[in-house]
């Protein structure tokens, strides 16, 4: 069966500038490449946030915005979210339902539940959901928290397969969390472009300078960097702590805070708390262009309590920039080798801020570093294996059913390969976005 003849539904909470539509916008990108009929269905940006919408439709892939579906919980929008979705399934017919992130990959999948359990067996859609990271640790307390995993597990039997990151991630939802059974769980490495970033040199020489202008930082300064969100989770609160233990140490330090959110006020009064305010730069979402941002970094930094493969890790890995960052989620995939980045523990601001002193101290350290850290890099940015990876999940599920019918049994490790099924769409015959 011919790749166009499939018709593939990409269901995600949002398309920001975060590492879930990074990845979305190029994997849509190599799917259609590829041949396969691609639609997203997304709901609205937040206030804070920069959105990647100008970028899908640059690409011309299709995309239906659905107001309901936002990232917090309303169980009104909700509802009215899940009945639009399955409108939206019954006039498409789709082949793949496969959903993105928590909230959206809840929706999603109850949507392709009860669509599937109307069609005939050989007409039903397989379903997939990405876990891009997870909220069963650090975002919730103890009891909300184990009511979402089990809420999970039960959502985990309306796909067909899982797919995750890493091996970090496949480690946590098959075994710490129980999830669902590793026969069901697949890795596929992030799917991102990072533009020239590794064309630029991996020490910061004159390429960074003009930037360092515009920006108020010191031409001889050492710049940490962030870039992402300023939200609980990312403990950003960590990190400027341990930059101002650092920097008692090494005062050329500057710390560069690249990104927005709603603890951006609260973090610059603790910036001038700790008596680092002068030495850090919140500039918030000031470009979509990554390599002079890179550029004007020497260190790149990531304290979160909860990742999943981040993309900022990735992006200052390529650029050849060192990292320092917290053991979580996927990090450590990121991170094999000690020589790419410096891996601490979640809790550890010395440990953070000791690592802050050793490569300010040395040139030749962060140049070895970051050439290391840019040759693990390359090994994550090959989104054509990324996307036969999925490819491949695609033909598993559209096997199973048409071989077998039911879509929620428990699958095989190891099923055949064949190409995708039939009821395909043209993308260019999806209605546009009408909500701008």
């Amino acid at each position: 069966m011919a790749q166009g003849s499939v018709h593939i539904i990409h269901v995600i909470a949002r398309l920001n500038t975060g590492g879930p539509a990074r990845h979305l916008l190029a994997l849509a990108d190599d799917l259609r490449r590829r041949g396969y009929g691609v639609r997203i269905v997304h709901g609205p940006e937040g206030p804070h946030e920069s959105s990647l919408v100008p970028e899908f439709d640059r690409l011309g892939v299709s995309r239906v915005r659905l107001l309901t579906l936002g990232r917090s919980l309303s169980p009104l929008a909700d509802l009215r979210a899940l009945l639009q979705l399955l409108r939206l399934l019954w006039r498409e017919q789709p082949d793949v339902v496969h959903t993105h992130t928590s909230k959206a990959g809840a929706v999603g999948r109850l949507a392709a539940l009860v669509y599937n359990a109307c069609r005939p067996r050989r007409r039903r859609c397989a379903v997939l959901h990405t876990f891009h990271g997870h909220v069963f640790d650090g975002y919730f307390p103890p009891l909300v928290t184990r009511a979402v995993i089990a809420v999970e597990r039960l959502l985990a039997r309306a796909a067909d397969r899982l797919i995750v990151l890493s091996s970090q991630q496949r480690e946590a939802i098959v075994t710490t969390y129980r999830i669902a059974a590793a026969a069901r769980v697949r890795v596929v490495p992030l799917s991102l472009d990072v533009g020239g970033l590794p064309r630029l040199p991996v020490c910061r020489q004159h390429d960074g300078r003009v930037v360092r202008a515009a920006l108020g930082l010191p031409r001889a300064a050492v710049v940490v960097g962030y870039v992402g969100r300023l939200v609980e989770i990312k403990r950003v609160d960590r990190l400027l702590r341990a930059f101002a233990a650092a920097r008692r140490e090494v005062p050329e330090l500057r710390l560069l805070v690249a990104g927005d959110g709603e603890l951006r006020e609260a973090l610059t009064q603790q910036a001038d708390a700790l008596g680092c305010g002068e030495a850090t730069r919140f500039i918030g979402w000031w470009t979509r262009d990554l390599e002079p941002l890179y550029a004007a970094i020497d260190i790149a930094a990531l304290t979160s309590d909860n990742e999943g493969t981040p993309v900022s890790l990735i992006e200052a890995m390529a650029a050849g920039r060192p990292v320092i960052a917290t053991d979580v989620g996927g990090v450590a995939d990121l991170l094999p080798d000690p020589a790419a980045g410096v891996v601490v523990g979640r809790d550890d601001e010395a440990g953070f801020a000791a690592a802050m002193v050793r490569l300010a101290s040395s040139r030749e350290r962060r140049y070895a570093m970051g050439a290391a850290a840019r040759e693990q890099a390359r090994r994550w940015l090959d989104r054509a294996d990324a996307s036969q990876l999925l490819c491949d999940a695609y033909d598993e599920c559209l096997t199973s059913r048409d071989a077998r019918g039911p879509m929620m049994a428990e699958g095989p490790s190891g099923a055949a390969l064949v190409g995708p099924g039939p009821l395909g769409r043209p993308t260019d015959t999806c209605e546009p976005d009408r909500s701008r």
